[in-house]
């Protein structure tokens, strides 16, 4: 997922938060667990709970980004909130078990008594967290507009801010955003709705973002836009003169 400047911060300082109270949290509900025992030591602890946050936390990256995805494009269903959560949980189990064999905290890659555990408790308690981390990031961004699409098979969404403009190609819509250009399929009068009032039609090929817009310039009957990249666009004759 592409993130314009100004909101990048904030999404990085929500993740960064989220770490930290995970962090505290888990090293708390350790110590209630096992800080009665002589055997306990707090900095093994420590240890096996950054090595365990950091294997989580690329999953719950993923899981992040596909869920502003899924805002962006279609909405938040119940079952599919449910099944990216799921599946963040057992990526990172089977992940966790491997790493920790190799590094010597279990005996074998799979282990009866630590899946009882931590599907009985710790993946609870993941999903809790993952859950406070949407609702979280959510927040800190605000109500960002988004637009999803495609570059060849990658599947990308940006932010509407960063889009400069965007031209309707036959039942395809051409999102032109710095310098690449994104493809969506569905139609302009749509876009348009959803993009309002940041973006005006000036054409009925052409949806542009406002604050892109530089100038206006005649040439004999026709009248141009200027956008902030140079980029040139006519300006229906329906939609004239266009009020900016």
């Amino acid at each position: 997922m592409t993130i314009a400047a100004p909101e990048r911060k904030k999404y990085l300082s929500a993740l960064l938060i989220w770490l930290a109270v995970l962090f505290g949290m888990a090293l708390f509900q350790n110590y209630l667990r096992y800080g009665h025992s002589e055997k306990y030591d707090v900095w093994n602890s420590v240890i096996y709970l950054c090595i365990t946050i950091i294997l989580f936390f690329p999953f719950g990256l993923l899981a992040i980004n596909r869920l502003l995805n899924l805002k962006a494009e279609k909405g938040l269903p119940l079952w599919k909130i449910a099944l990216i959560a799921i599946g963040t949980i057992a990526m990172h189990y089977i992940s966790g078990t491997v790493v920790m064999h190799v590094l010597g905290f279990y005996d074998s890659f799979f282990e009866i008594k630590f899946a009882r555990q931590y599907f009985g408790r710790e993946a609870f308690f993941h999903l809790l967290s993952l859950m406070a981390l949407t609702y979280f990031v959510f927040q800190r961004m605000g109500n960002v507009r988004m637009v999803s699409g495609s570059i060849g098979r990658k599947e990308l969404t940006l932010q509407a801010n960063t889009i400069s403009w965007i031209e309707a190609d036959d039942h395809y819509l051409k999102i032109y955003a710095g310098d690449f250009q994104m493809v969506k399929r569905a139609t302009l009068e749509k876009m348009a709705e959803e993009l309002r009032p940041d973006f005006i039609r000036i054409h009925r090929r052409y949806l542009v973002n406002r604050k892109q817009i530089v100038g206006k310039e005649k040439q004999q009957r026709d009248e141009f836009v200027v956008l902030a990249s140079g980029q040139r666009l006519k300006v229906g004759r329906s939609y004239a003169p266009l009020e900016i």
